[in-house]
């Protein structure tokens, strides 16, 4: 019987496995990994996935990451590609001393861009690839957006439903494509080097480095010639009928971010995009694995241990004299400490008289950083060990070589659990002394390092669980076309309401909240709403602050908010009446300034009593949540010494808001609260939809 049970599971399971096609070239351990990882927790969740790996650098052939998904498919270079690819390491050594910005970031990852273009066509030219992959019948498709041949290549298999997925935090270079929202005034671009707090040239810089310009070599115009010359090899191959890349990134389902809310920096995102920051540090396998007894001893020689490793592309071999001379100088500083330093030749012989400096070409990295006795890392910031220090709560010293590192460095010193060394600085004896000595002996940077590192171990959402659910999502549901974003439609003038801002000058947003706490807390501003306005259902503990004489007074001398709801029947809400008066049977009055005189009264009422404030302050609460519809909650909330709050909109959104909380505000494309139109909207009504929150409600 349980022999038949376990056949009927396995068949069951079966039934509801999805093909899944997971395209990866290989020309980086980093984002190999990340790739592959995704590979595994959708064959761990019982799918049937192919790991499609086009190798780009041969030196990544055997650095393909996957564990347990067995179904991968190689593709090697034919002897074309053979003559035409040239090693990435051969260009990684110059990074040691180049100073990469909008200058020269298009000619500093040529090497990229020529192999990628290598690899695309390589791939379209070996037909049988495609023919195994045509039998295989897949639901969907993951790939990287790094290149966009695997995006021509799906079309042609007939794969309608696909999922994006970035290594990095975000490509911001695809932004406009998807429709996600451009924040350079404070959001780091991909290849900035500065944090989010940026002088005016540094938020120049910012935007250069990464927007597509004619003069400046942003990073988005060598990606986009290199899309549309892989543009040309898949339609060269598979037909002229496939879509532009322009037309097949933003038909993509979803869009996966190597990126994790409690660590990254706060950033406006569009539904589509979905944080699994995180996916590649698997805990319980970290757990598991054990130190071999070498790495043990190492550990126990001293009672301080420092990781230096420069990852897979970087080599510490090919570090300048001055800076690697200086290193050891601080090594033999620390005595008492052991410094195990990732170095890739065994030429060593310049730290001969060391003993506390062990050098080997393999770390296990992982391992280290879950044991204990580590006491920190001296790291280039790349994204994969910046996620496995992060969760494993190590403090760090981060030294970004190039790419993405700078906004990694900058994204873990926010956090107070890492110390900034440029890689120009490694040859200053004092800098990098001091900053070993403080992640190694000041307590605060292990302290927020272990803050940090249980924020996200224990997030309410689990990376790996939100890959597979979302996975299994659009293989059922997708594709959602009703996801893509009308901002992409619209030019750069009507997309940052430029037409708008030349007809009028935004005006202030109005802020309001109101409170609702754990012990339901309501004051009451209409007397004749009073019972309706109640709602809750099984909270026991309902503390209700009555209308004072003065609600009472006002109730029997002026209009109830029911007689003047009658007259909206009567009346098209736009940016006038909102803020003028509008006439109603000769009676004359303000829309909402019913609301705002009974909210003001209201309020003055509720802080009146002070019984109510001792009776709320003797419950010790933990948090308050409330509606911000009034400010008035937020002082008495403030005032009880609440110190973590959550706003609850039982609207869509509350625009008034969106300002001070950071959100962007989008009025060209998205219908503000009090709109009367839809997502396409004329320039006049985009002026009305942002003239309606600017001044209509002020």
């Amino acid at each position: 019987m349980v022999i038949l049970f376990l056949l009927f599971s396995i068949v069951f399971s079966n039934l509801n496995a999805i093909n899944v096609l997971v395209y990866s070239p290989a020309f980086a351990a980093s984002h190999t990994n990340f790739m592959a990882r995704l590979a595994d927790t959708l064959t761990e969740a019982g799918h049937n996935v192919t790991f499609l790996v086009p190798i780009v650098d041969v030196a990544r052939r055997n650095q393909l990451g996957v564990r347990i998904t067995t179904d991968v498919v190689v593709v090697e270079h034919d002897e074309l590609a053979s003559q035409e690819s040239v090693p990435f390491d051969d260009s990684m050594e110059v990074y040691w001393t180049e100073k990469t910005d909008s200058s020269n970031v298009e000619e500093s990852f040529k090497w990229f861009f020529d192999g990628m273009e290598v690899g695309c066509e390589n791939l379209l030219r070996q037909k049988h690839i495609f023919d195994l992959m045509k039998s295989r019948n897949f639901d969907v498709a993951i790939l990287e957006p790094l290149a966009v041949c695997g995006l021509g290549f799906f079309k042609k298999l007939g794969i309608e439903k696909t999922i994006l997925a970035s290594s990095c935090a975000y490509y911001d270079f695809l932004f406009r494509h998807l429709g996600e929202p451009n924040e350079y005034s404070y959001l780091p671009a991909l290849m900035s080097t500065k944090g989010e707090k940026m002088s005016l040239m540094e938020r120049f810089e910012n935007y250069k480095v990464s927007e597509v310009q004619k003069v400046f070599q942003g990073m988005s115009r060598g990606m986009f010639k290199m899309f549309d010359k892989e543009q040309h090899f898949y339609r060269q191959y598979l037909g002229k009928e496939i879509p532009d890349w322009r037309e097949l990134i933003p038909a993509a389902s979803l869009y996966f971010t190597n990126s994790n809310p409690y660590l990254d920096f706060p950033r406006p995102v569009i539904q589509k995009t979905i944080p699994i920051g995180g996916v590649t540090v698997d805990m319980e396998k970290i757990k598991s694995t054990k130190l071999d007894s070498d790495w043990d001893t190492i550990l126990s020689k001293r009672r301080l241990n420092l990781l230096i490793s420069f990852g897979s592309m970087i080599h510490s071999s090919h570090m300048l004299t001055p800076a690697r001379d200086n290193i050891l100088r601080v090594i033999a500083s620390q005595p008492d400490v052991t410094f195990i330093w990732k170095y890739e030749t065994n030429d060593t012989s310049f730290a001969e008289n060391l003993e506390n400096v062990v050098f080997s070409q393999w770390v296990p990295q992982t391992a280290l950083l879950a044991d204990t006795r580590l006491s920190g890392f001296l790291t280039h910031g790349g994204l994969g060990s910046t996620n496995e220090l992060a969760h494993l709560g190590k403090p760090a010293i981060v030294v970004p070589i190039f790419g993405d590192q700078y906004r990694n460095a900058h994204m873990l010193e926010r956090h107070g659990c890492a110390l900034i060394v440029e890689k120009t600085e490694l040859d200053n004896w004092k800098l990098l002394k001091n900053s070993v000595k403080s992640i190694l002996y000041d307590g605060k940077f292990k302290k927020n390092a272990m803050h940090l590192a249980e924020l996200l171990r224990n997030q309410p959402l689990k990376p790996k669980e939100l890959v597979v659910k979302y996975v299994e999502f659009v293989a059922k549901y997708g594709p959602f076309p009703e996801m893509d974003p009308y901002v992409r439609k619209l030019d750069f003038i009507q997309r940052n309401l430029l037409d708008v801002y030349l007809i009028e000058i935004i005006g202030h947003i109005l802020f309001f909240s109101v409170i609702f706490l754990m012990t339901y807390l309501m004051p009451v501003i209409d007397i004749g709403k009073r019972d309706e306005c109640i709602g809750v259902k099984l909270t026991k503990d309902l503390v209700i602050v009555e209308a004072s004489e003065e609600m009472i007074a006002r109730k029997k001398s002026e209009s109830t908010s029911d007689e003047m709801m009658e007259a909206w029947w009567k009346s098209e809400m736009d940016s006038t009446n909102l803020r003028d008066t509008f006439r109603t049977n000769k009676d004359s009055f303000q829309m909402f300034k019913w609301f705002s005189s009974d909210m003001k009264i209201g309020c003055r009422n509720f802080h009146s009593r002070r019984d109510i404030f001792h009776q709320m302050k003797s419950r010790n609460f933990d948090v308050a949540i409330l509606e911000p519809i009034s400010v008035c909650g937020l002082g008495f909330v403030n005032a009880l010494g609440i110190e973590k709050i959550i706003l609850a909109s039982s609207a869509t959104f509350f625009d008034s808001v969106l300002n001070y909380i950071g959100e962007p505000l989008d009025f060209s494309y998205v219908p503000s609260l009090y709109s009367v139109t839809g997502e396409v909207m004329s320039m006049a009504e985009r002026y009305e939809n942002w003239v309606v929150l600017a001044f209509g409600t002020r």
